[in-house]
């Protein structure tokens, strides 16, 4: 049963609050085992030997999921909120052991495109969600996300395995690595670049905005991307995130903290173990400090069994990541900046401008195509017009019909997609294109002061 909040802790101790994230794969009549999965990860949520203060899923695509979930957790977990959003929902849903006061859902400006129907983001609409909360005395915004999938093409990455056992005496050996991403899209090229930039500058800006100083953040969910990547970096340098993993005293050796195509998984494809034998981290819990309170992580790791007890599939294709992290009052202190932390977040911005400009040219590009195959099938369905002049049986003018009325329809979303979509996905890369350049042009002012304060204080040391 859930202690009442006024006997939980003292407001001036230290607290421990465990949060857990998981990709469930809930899509109703695609992800295999789902139902069972479904009983088996309530069954852990309820007798397993954590018990957690907040579990944030994602992927559940069905309303009756949720039900299920929400209704056999309420023991353990008393306080839930699912956010609707798209034609199938958004498939984020929160957990909690403290009341849930307040919610928001931000739906991403992009997130795919509609005729994409076996990719599915756009269905679905993803976003970010927001929750306000008090635990342990402790005001709290919970955030989880979902972002648009990486295309299954090759991309060389940089993976540093902590060999050794003893904390601190780890030896860092930085390997190659191949990632491939769970959704089997082009592989020929990432299609979707610029809308996971938005997704990223997006969800940054939502927690800059939304925290209020003296919140504890924590944030979680499926981010779709690897520590190496640009969104990756938006996130946790724009935003002033910390990842709890790399926070994390203790490391499992030989290991990356792999959450996706492990091998371990039941459901990984063994093809991609043949070039990604270790699988991909792209699951975090992230962590921001408040005004009042200091955190640190204790833990981070994956501690469900790799198949559901007594079966032979995993719980998900996702691992299960649980993050442990101490909570800490201390006196309210100005904020303090360095050189290091400006550049981090000026480097990421810039980044992310690079992208804006690479994501606009390949919407002018669409639009073009798309604009250019409605011309042809216009051409085409003139053309039927001047057969239905001839003198045809009435079998081929019942075929061409329906192959005109097939062609209108064909028409009638070429130009949707290459006027008004278009300019929507314009739309949502030049906003964020213009955010950045603002933010980077105070950026660039701040470091500059930063840096006159750093070589005035030094020579006033000489």
């Amino acid at each position: 049963m859930t202690v009442p909040e006024r006997a939980q802790k003292d407001s001036n101790m230290a607290v421990e609050v465990k949060v857990l994230t998981l990709n469930v794969w809930g899509i109703p009549g695609i992800s295999k085992d789902r139902e069972a999965r479904m009983e088996a990860i309530v069954q852990q949520l309820v007798t397993g030997n954590e018990e957690y203060d907040f579990v944030f899923l994602q992927e559940v695509w069905s309303k009756a999921d949720y039900t299920f979930i929400a209704s056999k957790v309420n023991k353990v977990l008393p306080y839930s909120h699912t956010f609707y959003s798209g034609c199938v929902g958004s498939g984020l849903c929160v957990l909690s052991r403290s009341p849930i006061t307040e919610v928001h859902y931000h739906r991403f400006a992009l997130n795919g495109y509609p005729h994409k129907l076996l990719h599915g983001d756009w269905w679905g609409g993803k976003g970010v969600a927001l929750c306000r909360t008090v635990r342990h005395g402790v005001p709290m915004l919970l955030a989880t996300t979902h972002f648009i999938s990486s295309p299954q093409h090759q991309r060389m990455g940089v993976c540093v395995r902590l060999c050794g056992s003893v904390p601190g005496k780890e030896v860092e050996e930085k390997i190659p690595i191949v990632n491939k991403f769970h959704a089997e899209y082009n592989p020929q090229e990432d299609e979707y670049v610029h809308h996971r930039l938005t997704q990223a500058f997006e969800t940054s800006e939502l927690i800059r905005f939304a925290k209020k100083t003296e919140e504890v953040l924590i944030c979680a969910g499926d981010f779709n991307c690897i520590p190496t990547d640009f969104a990756y970096r938006m996130v946790k340098f724009y935003a002033g995130l910390v990842d709890t993993y790399t926070d994390s005293p203790c490391k499992t050796p030989g290991s990356c903290g792999e959450t996706n195509q492990t091998p371990a998984n039941s459901y990984t494809n063994v093809k991609t173990l043949i070039t990604n034998p270790s699988g991909n981290r792209i699951d975090y819990i992230f962590y921001q400090a408040s005004s009042t309170h200091k955190v640190k992580t204790k833990l981070c790791d994956q501690p469900w069994p790799q198949r559901v007890p007594q079966r032979d599939f995993s719980f998900s294709d996702h691992e299960a990541v649980r993050a442990i992290i101490t909570i800490t009052p201390v006196k309210d202190e100005d904020a303090t900046e360095n050189i290091t932390e400006l550049q981090a977040q000026t480097d990421a911005l810039l980044e992310g401008a690079a992208v804006c400009e690479q994501g606009l040219k390949k919407v002018a590009c669409n639009r073009r195509l798309y604009l250019t195959l409605a011309g042809l099938v216009l051409g085409l369905e003139l053309a039927y017009l001047a057969v239905l002049s001839l003198d045809l049986s009435l079998g081929a003018l019942m075929g061409l019909s329906v192959l005109s009325m097939a062609g209108m329809l064909l028409l009638a979303y070429l130009l949707h997609m290459g006027t008004v979509f278009s300019h929507l996905e314009y739309s949502g890369v030049q906003a964020a294109r213009l955010a950045i350049k603002c933010h980077l042009e105070k950026l660039t002012e701040r470091n500059a002061q930063v840096e006159q304060e750093r070589k005035h204080s030094s020579s006033f040391i000489k």
